[in-house]
C-alpha cells in the first residue's frame, strides 16, 4: 500500500518539479540506488491541521551512506556522505498529495568530488 496520491505533485532540489507516484518513485530510487549502508533519522517532526481533516506535515531529516555505485552524482566515490533535508508533506484524505523536499545538492557533490 502506498502513500502517495497516484497523482502526487513533488518540488524537489534543483528545481525538480515530478508528477505522479512513478515519476517521484524513479527519482528516489536513482538516488538511493547510488548509496549502500544507507541510513534515515527523523530528526524533529510536527504536524498541522490542513482543510476539512486534512493535515500538512514538516520533516527535518538526516541521511547517510556510502556513495559506492555510480548514478544521479556521478562516477563512484568511496566517500561516506551525510545529506541534511527537509520534506512538507500536503496529506489529502491521508495520502500525499504534495511534497516539497528541501536538500543542498552543491554539498552532496562537493562531498562526492573534493579529493581529501
Amino acid at each position: 500500500k502506498t502513500v502517495y496520491a497516484p497523482d502526487c505533485q513533488f518540488h524537489g532540489p534543483a528545481g525538480r518539479e515530478l508528477q505522479g507516484q512513478k515519476e517521484l518513485d524513479t527519482y528516489v530510487v536513482e538516488i538511493l540506488n547510488t548509496l549502500s549502508n544507507i541510513k534515515i533519522s527523523i530528526d524533529h517532526i510536527y504536524s498541522i491541521p490542513y482543510r476539512d481533516g486534512d493535515l500538512d506535515v514538516a520533516i527535518r531529516w538526516t541521511l547517510t551512506g556510502l556513495h559506492d555505485k555510480e548514478g544521479i552524482y556521478g562516477a563512484l566515490s568511496h566517500k561516506d556522505l551525510l545529506i541534511l533535508g527537509c520534506t512538507h508533506w500536503r496529506l489529502i484524505e491521508d495520502k500525499i498529495a504534495e511534497e516539497w523536499t528541501v536538500f543542498a545538492e552543491l554539498v552532496v557533490l562537493r562531498q562526492v568530488y573534493t579529493k581529501i
